[in-house]
């Protein structure tokens, strides 16, 4: 009877293990996303639930995503329902998703007459919350949050460097040689997202978006209409992303502190000497090839911690958050890191006056490598004939593959550098002396200092005298609102909103560059003599822009 029980409790401690491994296998999950319909949806968001990890769907739909059986897989897209499966040992996992005809009435901060509705503003807006930001997957920036989630909206990388620039484009292309990016207001401060590069990376721009971190942010408005220019202007002609950050919510202190590691790989190597190039031919002379790829790639690993305390009163009301976010590029030697802190207060002195005051800092550094040009890896890995090997003699010197350089020497020995300091400050005051009427007066200030350095030593093969650079910006954005609304009934289902108001906006940049094209033989030194400067730029611009507006608006029924 004992040996009984003993083989019994041991199939049931099999069957537990047996169990616990299925639930916890990794498998690669494929599916297609469509509409009603059957027509597919491109850029819908495949996420795992309780995860950061996520994946897109791609033009025709389909999408592929790692994950557990036993976990749960949600689909969304703007203007849908969300649609959540669980995990089970089979594929394809497919999704329908149908149209949201419900929450449409949402309440939107315009900036001038206060509080509206979407029926009622009757704009182009979409509205994200942090939720939809945090589903999205894991990011770096509030643009990669963007991607998939705005109508109509084209979002784009710039780069594969880890710290790459976002292009964010709301209403298509308004000129040939100015920027299209839409006038991003946080918490009420007009900011410079400027994409200007400062030193030659062939291409690639770091825009100021990657300063802020998502976690810190409530919600975000997206004006694409021409009511955004009525609103806030010519600059805003491409657009407005107006970004709330997170304020403090009545209760005792509430502290979060979450951590994450991810890991990225090249999503697909480039098919390397696999073209057949003639049918049934024979080989002349046996050829060793190289697969430069392998000297490029590498697989990367980043982590993220961040801790954020917010309570309050009915009165006062606080919230303070720090990040660090540092993730390594799937280009071998870059990498990113972030470091933010965020305070918030709000008081109420009485009953019609308000105050909130707000501060954000973060510093930044990110090693990065030429995209383009003559001495990075990348071209040479497209137009290279790759029958020398690239690694270097016993005496440490790098052959010469051509034209281009050597991605193994270019990897190796090609140093740029960017460091980004930059603090957002505002004070807001709000009052409603009376019924209806509202007076809200803002104070922002932004500030930002860059620098960018890239090296190339002496004896490159294809920079043999050597190159270095060093640019410095400095931007300071200051801006002044107040608006004005009055709001009353003139009948039970006619309704009068009369807003007014003025802005005033300051903008000063200070812009600083040298090139060196003859570096001496020693590493290590920039420039040794002032006249071997091959070229300098040093000079500052000063703008203002003040405006005012009147509006008035009728709305009988609510609508």
């Amino acid at each position: 009877m004992k040996s009984i029980f003993t083989r019994i409790n041991l199939i049931i401690i099999a069957l537990l293990f047996s169990s616990l491994s299925v639930f916890s296998q990794e498998i690669e999950i494929t599916g297609t996303v469509t509409d009603e319909y059957g027509s597919p949806i491109p850029g819908a968001n495949i996420i795992v639930v309780g995860k950061k990890t996520g994946a897109q769907t791609d033009f025709n739909g389909n999408y592929t995503i790692t994950a557990n059986i036993g976990q749960e897989l949600k689909c969304s897209y703007l203007g849908m329902k969300p649609s959540t499966k669980k995990i089970e040992n089979k594929n394809p996992i497919n999704f329908k998703l149908v149209e949201d005809l419900l929450n449409l009435d949402e309440v939107i901060v315009t900036g001038t007459s206060g509080i509206s509705t979407k029926k009622q503003l009757g704009s182009a807006i979409s509205t994200l919350s942090a939720d939809d930001l945090s589903e999205s997957k894991a990011v770096v920036s509030i643009g990669e949050a963007l991607q998939g989630q705005i109508a109509g909206a084209q979002i784009s990388r710039n780069s594969g460097n880890p710290s790459g620039g976002i292009s964010i484009k709301l209403r298509g292309a308004s000129t040939l040689v100015g920027s299209s990016d839409p006038l991003y207001i946080i918490d009420g401060v007009i900011t410079n997202n400027s994409s200007s590069a400062l030193i030659n990376l062939g291409g690639y721009t770091q825009n100021r978006l990657v300063d802020i971190n998502p976690d810190d942010i409530e919600r975000i408005e997206v004006l694409k209409g021409a009511a955004a220019a009525a609103i806030y202007g010519s600059r805003a002609s491409n657009g407005v992303v107006q970004i709330f950050t997170k304020k403090g919510k009545i209760g005792e202190p509430r502290i979060t502190y979450s951590t994450s590691f991810n890991v990225n790989n090249l999503r697909k190597a480039l098919p390397y000497n696999d073209a057949q190039l003639k049918w049934d031919g024979d080989t002349a002379v046996p050829a060793t090839r190289y697969n430069y790829q392998d000297y490029i790639f590498n697989t990367a690993y980043g982590f993220e911690n961040s801790l954020n305390i917010n309570g309050g009163t009915e009165k006062t009301k606080y919230s303070f958050s720090a990040s660090q976010y540092k993730n390594d590029g799937i280009v071998k030697n870059t990498d990113f890191d972030r470091k933010t802190l965020r305070i918030r207060l709000d008081q109420e002195l009485y009953d019609w006056l308000s105050i909130s005051a707000g501060s954000f800092v973060s510093y930044n550094k990110s090693t990065d490598m030429p995209n383009g040009t003559n001495y990075g890896p990348i071209t040479s890995l497209i137009f290279a004939d790759n029958l020398n090997n690239p690694e270097p003699d016993e005496f440490g010197n790098y052959p010469n593959i051509g034209w281009m350089a050597n991605p193994y020497e270019a990897i190796d020995r090609v140093d740029a550098t960017t460091t980004n300091f930059r603090s957002i400050s505002d004070i807001q005051f709000k009052l409603t002396p009376f019924e209806g009427f509202r007076f809200n007066y803002t104070l922002g200030y932004d500030h930002s200092n860059s620098e960018g350095l890239i090296y190339i030593p002496n004896g490159f093969n294809t920079k043999a005298n050597g190159l270095s650079q060093k640019s410095t910006i400095s931007s300071d954005m200051i801006n002044s609102d107040i608006n004005l609304s009055y709001q009353f009934d003139i009948s039970d289902d006619l309704k009068s909103t009369t807003g007014a108001g003025y802005s005033y906006q300051y903008e000063e940049r200070q812009i600083f560059g040298v090139t060196n094209n003859l570096v001496s033989a020693i590493d290590g030194v920039i420039v040794t003599d002032p006249a071997s400067a091959a070229s300098g730029v040093d000079y500052r611009t000063q703008a203002s822009f003040w405006g005012g507006y009147l509006q008035q608006s009728f709305g009988y029924k609510d609508k």
